[in-house]
């Protein structure tokens, strides 16, 4: 999916819909900003390592 990227690029799955545990996951608004925020704070740390 992300091979011949010419940039930093990331591919994430946070869950598949098709899976009854992850699927309520997915839907839960805590779930989901503990989520969001997880992936800004990779991207953060990225940026601040290889600047």
């Amino acid at each position: 999916m992300l091979v011949g990227a010419q940039m930093p690029a990331v591919l994430v799955e946070v869950g598949f819909i098709t899976n009854p545990k992850e699927a309520k996951r997915l839907v839960n608004k805590k779930y989901q900003k503990s989520m969001a925020l997880g992936l800004a704070n990779g991207v953060e740390r990225y940026f601040r390592n290889n600047n």
